[in-house]
């Protein structure tokens, strides 16, 4: 949604907002609204998950703990 934009401005189409208008044939407002969405369901669903992660101990908790980090970065 941030780099739309600039990225529009360069021709470059593949970008989710432009997607998301031609799958829902809608215009750029509702596709910033579609992604938003999708992003905060996403999210939630994430977080959801991050909270029942079992443990296992040292050092393994560390590596899942770092790893899950990176997925959601």
């Amino acid at each position: 949604m941030a780099s739309y934009n600039k990225e529009q401005a360069c021709g470059d189409n593949h970008n989710i907002v432009v997607l998301a208008m031609h799958e829902f044939d809608t215009d750029v407002d509702g596709a910033m609204l579609w992604v938003a969405n999708l992003y905060k369901e996403t999210e939630k669903k994430f977080l959801e998950a991050m909270a029942v992660v079992p443990e296992w101990g040292e050092p393994i908790d560390l590596q899942v703990k770092e790893y899950c980090d990176g997925l959601g970065s």
